[in-house]
């Protein structure tokens, strides 16, 4: 074997030889050579770049140059993997009799980018500081590799919701939920895209925290003006109604319905507010956000000095079985009872201004 290493050795680089074949260059890699073995294959490839076996050879150099840390030329080889083997290729169309041939070629593509970006999440694991940054950072490359290449290929989901997930964790939350949406696109009605809608609300409520750390623009003195909503509270909104619309789980559903109506109680849209967090306790009164809505109903109904209107809400969900205890009952009736109160001291104070 060695002697057949030697003599391959002396042939010069691209020039073909007798002596190419796979089993070779698979020595010459595993000997360490894992060049001269590369080289061996690319001329495999010259020999027929459009032969059923081409993009298996591809897929040796790349697995190689991974195994070997060599990432950037990896991800290089990837390309040229992408390019020369990938479905509107040259080769693919010469292969396109044996549909299962070009469809392992994508598959080679699909395995090592899913490697690369694997393996280096897995790294950033044991590393600290600007070393894991930069091991995120190749794994983001790989995924975004494909996502641009290949946007509607059999991968693109498992694709997105990995990126999503890898962003989150990265802190960049807004790219995170865009992904996330994107993979929901891609599995309607399915369990998977139920936890895409888990993601995207996650990603989309912190980039809103995170906002609201920095500092919202200062809402109107006026508490009944409306304020006007930023990018990060649309994002969230648009996440939250995703799941409200099509989560499998009805108690995640019912829970995005929840915190729809407290965003749109902090914009101040107090109507949209109360309909959707008394629609949410009426789906489940035993919710353990039900108390703070039933708090906020009431603080926007009197905001809005809707006493008859509270009335009648203050009155439902003190009739509303399961909803509280009975101590809490006593609470909501109480409220009730002040609700009337105001109205009738409103009625008389109109008859008055009417006279």
């Amino acid at each position: 074997l060695m002697l057949m290493i030697g003599l391959a050795l002396a042939q010069p680089a691209l020039e073909e030889t007798p002596a190419d074949s796979p089993t070779l260059a698979d020595a010459l890699i595993d000997n360490g050579l894992l060049d001269d073995g590369a080289s061996m294959y690319r001329r495999l490839i010259a020999q027929q770049p459009h032969g059923p076996m081409a993009p298996t050879y591809q897929h040796h150099i790349v697995k190689a140059l991974r195994e070997a840390g060599r990432v950037d030329e990896a991800l290089d080889a990837i390309l040229v993997q992408m390019n020369d083997f990938g479905p509107h290729s040259d080769w693919a169309y010469a292969n396109a009799a044996d549909p299962e041939r070009v469809k392992q070629a994508l598959g080679y593509v699909e395995e090592n980018l899913r490697s690369v970006a694997t393996e280096f999440e897995d790294k950033a694991e044991h590393l600290e500081g600007a070393e894991a940054t930069q091991a995120l950072e190749v794994a983001y490359r790989a995924y975004q590799l494909y996502l641009e290449r290949f946007p509607d290929g059999d991968a693109a989901f498992d694709f997105h919701e990995a990126l999503a997930d890898l962003l989150l964790r990265m802190g960049r939350y807004e790219e995170a939920s865009d992904h996330y949406m994107e993979a929901i696109d891609l599995a309607v009605g399915s369990v998977d895209a139920g936890r895409c809608m888990d993601g995207a609300v996650m990603a989309a409520s912190l980039n809103l925290d995170e906002a609201r750390a920095a500092g919202l623009p200062e809402p109107p003195a006026d508490p009944l003006m409306e304020v006007p909503p930023t990018e990060h509270h649309r994002r969230a909104l648009m996440a939250l109604q995703v799941s409200v619309e099509g989560h499998p789980d009805p108690a995640r559903s019912n829970e995005a319905r929840f915190n729809q109506g407290f965003i749109l109680y902090e914009l101040r849209r107090y109507d949209l507010a109360v309909d959707l967090l008394l629609e949410a306790i009426r789906a489940d009164p035993s919710a353990r956000n039900g108390p703070v809505a039933a708090g906020l109903i009431f603080e926007a109904r009197t905001l809005q000095e809707a006493w008859t209107i509270l009335e009648f809400e203050s009155l439902e969900l003190y009739e509303l079985e399961g909803f509280g205890n009975a101590s809490y009952k006593r609470g909501l009736l109480a409220a009730h009872e002040r609700a009337v109160l105001h109205g009738m001291d409103a009625r008389l104070e109109g008859k008055e201004q009417a006279k």
